[in-house]
Protein backbone atom coordinates (compact mmCIF):
# COMPACT_ATOMS: atom_id res chain seq x y z
CA UNK A 1 0.00 0.00 0.00
CA UNK A 2 1.01 3.71 -0.75
CA UNK A 3 0.07 6.37 0.67
CA UNK A 4 1.56 10.11 0.27
CA UNK A 5 0.56 12.95 2.57
CA UNK A 6 1.06 15.72 -0.01
CA UNK A 7 -2.24 16.42 -0.55
CA UNK A 8 -2.64 17.11 3.37
CA UNK A 9 0.31 19.13 3.48
CA UNK A 10 -1.02 21.52 0.66
CA UNK A 11 -4.32 21.61 1.91
CA UNK A 12 -5.55 21.71 -2.07
CA UNK A 13 -8.79 22.08 -2.33
CA UNK A 14 -9.74 22.54 1.24
CA UNK A 15 -9.29 19.10 1.91
CA UNK A 16 -7.83 19.42 5.37
CA UNK A 17 -10.91 21.87 6.43
CA UNK A 18 -13.59 19.30 5.51
CA UNK A 19 -11.67 16.62 6.92
CA UNK A 20 -12.08 18.38 10.00
CA UNK A 21 -15.47 19.52 9.81
CA UNK A 22 -16.39 15.87 8.53
CA UNK A 23 -15.32 12.71 9.84
CA UNK A 24 -12.56 14.15 12.13
CA UNK A 25 -14.50 16.66 13.58
CA UNK A 26 -15.54 13.73 16.96
CA UNK A 27 -13.09 12.20 18.56
CA UNK A 28 -12.68 8.71 18.26
CA UNK A 29 -10.67 5.19 19.52
CA UNK A 30 -9.93 2.68 17.42
CA UNK A 31 -11.71 -0.18 18.23
CA UNK A 32 -10.18 -3.16 20.07
CA UNK A 33 -9.41 -6.05 18.47
CA UNK A 34 -11.84 -8.99 18.88
CA UNK A 35 -9.47 -11.75 19.65
CA UNK A 36 -7.75 -10.70 22.25
CA UNK A 37 -9.43 -12.02 24.91
CA UNK A 38 -6.74 -10.01 27.71
CA UNK A 39 -8.51 -8.42 31.06
CA UNK A 40 -10.13 -5.12 30.93
CA UNK A 41 -7.65 -2.53 32.32
CA UNK A 42 -8.36 -1.24 36.26
CA UNK A 43 -11.04 1.05 36.57
CA UNK A 44 -10.29 4.43 37.70
CA UNK A 45 -11.06 5.84 41.04
CA UNK A 46 -12.42 9.42 41.13
CA UNK A 47 -13.09 11.94 42.89
CA UNK A 48 -14.04 15.81 42.37
CA UNK A 49 -12.84 18.62 43.70
CA UNK A 50 -13.07 22.08 43.15
CA UNK A 51 -15.05 21.50 39.80
CA UNK A 52 -12.30 19.29 38.81
CA UNK A 53 -12.49 15.11 38.21
CA UNK A 54 -9.16 13.73 39.56
CA UNK A 55 -8.25 10.18 39.19
CA UNK A 56 -5.42 7.03 40.09
CA UNK A 57 -5.47 4.04 38.65
CA UNK A 58 -3.40 0.79 39.38
CA UNK A 59 -0.80 -0.41 36.40
CA UNK A 60 -0.66 3.02 34.11
CA UNK A 61 1.79 1.46 32.62
CA UNK A 62 -0.49 -0.71 30.60
CA UNK A 63 -2.27 2.52 29.42
CA UNK A 64 -2.50 4.37 26.42
CA UNK A 65 -5.20 6.51 27.10
CA UNK A 66 -7.94 8.31 28.92
CA UNK A 67 -11.30 7.80 27.39
CA UNK A 68 -13.73 10.75 28.80
CA UNK A 69 -17.19 10.59 27.70
CA UNK A 70 -20.15 13.05 28.66
CA UNK A 71 -23.92 11.82 29.05
CA UNK A 72 -26.18 14.82 26.87
CA UNK A 73 -29.59 15.07 26.05
CA UNK A 74 -29.81 11.48 26.40
CA UNK A 75 -26.90 9.49 24.75
CA UNK A 76 -23.22 9.44 25.46
CA UNK A 77 -20.82 10.62 23.35
CA UNK A 78 -17.03 10.32 23.67
CA UNK A 79 -15.97 13.62 24.68
CA UNK A 80 -12.21 13.87 24.82
CA UNK A 81 -9.42 11.54 24.61
CA UNK A 82 -6.61 12.21 27.30
CA UNK A 83 -2.86 11.07 27.80
CA UNK A 84 -2.15 8.66 30.32
CA UNK A 85 -0.03 11.14 31.83
CA UNK A 86 -3.29 12.97 32.81
CA UNK A 87 -4.65 13.01 36.13
CA UNK A 88 -7.42 15.68 35.98
CA UNK A 89 -9.67 17.11 33.97
CA UNK A 90 -11.74 20.39 34.88
CA UNK A 91 -15.20 19.90 34.53
CA UNK A 92 -16.56 23.26 34.92
CA UNK A 93 -16.99 23.79 31.28
CA UNK A 94 -19.58 21.35 31.05
CA UNK A 95 -23.59 21.75 32.07
CA UNK A 96 -24.51 20.73 35.23
CA UNK A 97 -27.27 18.68 33.67
CA UNK A 98 -24.45 16.56 32.15
CA UNK A 99 -23.34 13.12 33.74
CA UNK A 100 -19.22 12.63 32.80
CA UNK A 101 -17.86 8.97 32.57
CA UNK A 102 -14.07 8.17 33.12
CA UNK A 103 -12.34 4.72 31.51
CA UNK A 104 -8.73 3.39 31.34
CA UNK A 105 -8.10 2.31 27.80
CA UNK A 106 -5.05 -0.02 27.41
CA UNK A 107 -2.45 -0.45 25.00
CA UNK A 108 -5.06 -3.46 23.10
CA UNK A 109 -7.56 -0.65 22.76
CA UNK A 110 -9.45 -2.47 25.07
CA UNK A 111 -11.74 0.11 27.70
CA UNK A 112 -12.21 -0.48 31.71
CA UNK A 113 -15.68 -0.33 33.27
CA UNK A 114 -16.41 3.48 33.09
CA UNK A 115 -16.83 5.39 36.61
CA UNK A 116 -19.67 8.17 36.25
CA UNK A 117 -19.80 11.14 37.41
CA UNK A 118 -23.14 13.17 38.42
CA UNK A 119 -22.42 17.09 37.86
CA UNK A 120 -25.56 17.99 39.33
CA UNK A 121 -23.93 16.52 42.74
CA UNK A 122 -21.06 19.11 42.39
CA UNK A 123 -22.94 21.24 45.17
CA UNK A 124 -21.84 18.42 47.78
CA UNK A 125 -18.28 17.99 46.36
CA UNK A 126 -15.56 16.82 48.73
CA UNK A 127 -11.85 17.65 48.79
CA UNK A 128 -10.97 14.24 50.48
CA UNK A 129 -11.90 11.57 48.06
CA UNK A 130 -14.41 9.95 46.26
CA UNK A 131 -17.92 12.08 46.55
CA UNK A 132 -20.99 11.37 46.05
CA UNK A 133 -22.34 11.46 42.56
CA UNK A 134 -19.29 9.28 41.39
CA UNK A 135 -20.64 5.61 40.72
CA UNK A 136 -18.10 2.60 39.43
CA UNK A 137 -21.20 1.65 37.38
CA UNK A 138 -21.21 3.15 34.14
CA UNK A 139 -22.42 3.03 30.37
CA UNK A 140 -20.84 0.38 28.56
Amino acid sequence: MHFSAVALMKDEKGLDEALLAGPYAEPALVPAPGWLSGRKPPRPVLALKGGKMVWVCDRPERLRFWALYVHRRGAWALFRVLPTELREYDLRGLSASDQAALAAVDVYGQESDRVVVDLRQQGSESSSGPVSGVSPAGPK
